[in-house]
């Protein structure tokens, strides 16, 4: 069975027989999930999925592209855009971070305080993950942005019931 979100992430799961699928399905529904499912065979399969070294070449793209925005710096002076290379780069900016992407591009872990507040305050879809637009957003803040731009973002984050104050344990948290 291959499932498939609407993000184009694949999800694939092997079951050794259709019952223990269909066993499976049930459960997730139950459970509140939405499935799409798709039958392909082995080879559609292969050609479709995406390995771990071919999404860290997408993430280092949309890195790449995302700093050199952010800095200005002359990507043809980079890399030639051949339509390959086109290709790739259009590709790598469609792709939108997980929280664990995110947090290794800021060298962080994926569950600390800052990371969780960062993320939850750069998904302004609210689809749990950041497309390039959206990253690029928190980036020029971050590296870009006024001191005053840069304490509101702050203050948002850690304002967690979102009334305006920092509470003595927001304050706490923060500085923590």
């Amino acid at each position: 069975m291959v499932t498939s979100s609407e993000l184009s992430f694949l999800r694939v799961l092997y079951f050794y027989n259709e019952e223990e699928c269909t066993i499976f399905i049930n459960q997730l529904q139950e459970n509140g999930f939405s499935i799409k499912e798709s039958k392909m065979d082995e080879e559609s399969l292969l050609n479709e999925a995406v390995t771990k070294i071919q999404r860290s070449q997408i993430l280092e793209t949309f890195f790449r592209h995302s700093f050199a925005q952010v800095l200005h710096i002359d990507q043809s002076s980079i890399e030639s855009l051949t339509a390959g290379s086109s290709l790739k780069v259009r590709e790598a900016l469609k792709c939108e971070l997980s929280r664990t992407e995110f947090a290794d591009s800021l060298g962080l872990k994926p569950h600390s305080m800052f990371v969780e507040s960062m993320f939850s305050l750069a998904d302004e879809d609210g689809n749990g993950y950041l497309s390039f637009r959206e990253f690029l957003n928190i980036l020029l803040i971050l590296m870009k942005g006024s001191p005053e731009e840069k304490s509101k973002l702050m203050f948002t984050m850690y304002d967690i019931d979102g009334n305006g104050f920092l509470s003595k344990e927001e304050f706490f948290t923060m500085l923590k």
